[in-house]
């Protein structure tokens, strides 16, 4: 994202102050208009002049993918080339261009073929499996090559063309056996991490929600996701080790403190059901509210009420690192209460004529216990 600033602005000025090479870049859609294809052959000529004529001569404009379609437009279209001309790019910006402009061009290029031979054979009463691949039409792929580490990562990348063979065929002559160990998935950095967030459709079982996390680009959005990571670090829910974000004890207490369907990605798809029905007039916007109304009160009655007035302390609260508000020596703990909570503490003690607890504004459980004890009498 800090590349946009300047790159918006890149090119040749003119009177009227700079050209920009891209659309509005802060959008998750990946959809275009139906009006922008008849466009593509201004834009395809100066891709050319921008330095991209030999992507350019392999594109037919005459051919639609699916990618243009008004149904699934949102407030923007997706990210595209302009028509205006390039000026200088630093590395970053030329990449960045590069990776708008190939995904574009992609639209207007022939599909993949590839044909795949799979072979089951049994051997010892086990079923082992054989796969080859031969690539028939390079297709829109040629604009993406594969960098050489993701080639051999991919399970039917450059693999040999499997023999002819008939059902019967015996080819199982020696077998053994290596004694191996799994190994847990790595943890997340923070593009892996907002990788699955973008795709988070993948961690879903249920088909059809799995399909509205699709069509939503799962939690968050291209301009949101670094930030909801940046919080959580600021709030002590994560932290980093090299590369790799781990949570921590705050974090992993604050999973096991709320309800579980909270952390539950399908969530975020049934919400986004919910509100695509009512944009698309199937479902009142009051039917809407009283539904969520009652998902909230089932959601609040599952909650386990003690479980939930434990404090949490970070790795600095429980080292005694932190040192709550008031004079030198005074209260280590837990959490201090919000002051929100102090301020309906006090406002309760003096309508119902109440003492405070002692630590009542420092310690989050005893105002906590307070609340309990008075709010519904």
């Amino acid at each position: 994202m800090k590349v946009y600033p300047s790159f918006l602005k890149a090119g040749n000025s003119n009177r009227n102050g700079s050209h920009k090479l891209i659309t509005y870049p802060r959008t998750d859609c990946r959809y275009l208009a139906a009006a922008q294809h008849p466009e593509a052959p201004t834009v395809m000529q100066a891709l050319s002049q921008n330095g991209f004529a030999k992507w350019v001569s392999s594109a037919n404009t005459q051919l639609k993918s699916r990618a243009f379609n008004d149904k699934k437009i949102t407030a923007h279209t997706a990210i595209i080339p302009t028509a205006n001309s390039a000026g200088r790019l630093n590395r970053d910006e030329a990449a960045l261009y590069a990776m708008i402009v190939h995904t574009y061009l992609a639209q207007f290029y022939p599909d993949h073929h590839y044909q795949m031979t799979r072979i089951e054979t049994v051997c010892q009463s086990e079923l082992f499996i054989s796969n080859g691949k031969q690539v028939q039409q390079i297709g829109w792929k040629a604009l993406f090559p594969a960098p050489v580490k993701e080639a051999k990562a991919d399970n039917h990348s450059d693999e040999p063309p499997l023999p002819a063979l008939k059902k019967g065929d015996v080819i199982c002559i020696d077998a053994k056996t290596e004694a191996k160990q799994t190994r847990p998935p790595p943890p997340y950095t923070e593009g892996s991490l907002i990788k699955a967030m973008a795709n988070v459709a993948r961690f879903v079982d249920d088909e059809k929600l799995r399909k509205v996390l699709r069509e939503h680009q799962g939690i968050g959005t291209e301009a949101t996701r670094a930030g909801i990571i940046e919080t959580l670090k600021k709030r002590h829910f994560l932290t980093t080790s090299g590369k790799s974000l781990i949570s921590t004890p705050l974090g992993q207490q604050l999973i096991a403190q709320i309800p579980e369907q909270l952390g539950n990605p399908a969530i975020t798809a049934w919400w986004e059901q919910q509100l695509t029905e009512v944009e698309q007039g199937r479902v009142e916007p009051e039917a809407f509210e009283a539904r969520a109304v009652n998902w909230l009160n089932r959601l609040l009655v599952a909650v386990d009420a003690v479980q939930m007035t434990q404090p949490m302390q970070s790795d600095k609260a429980a080292n005694g690192q932190y040192r709550k508000r008031g004079k030198k020596g005074g209260h280590r703990g837990g959490n201090p209460p919000t002051a929100k909570m102090i301020a309906f503490a006090e406002k309760l003690a003096n309508e119902k004529g109440l003492s405070l607890p002692k630590k009542y504004n420092h310690d989050f459980a005893v105002c906590k216990r307070f609340l309990d004890q008075y709010v519904k009498q």
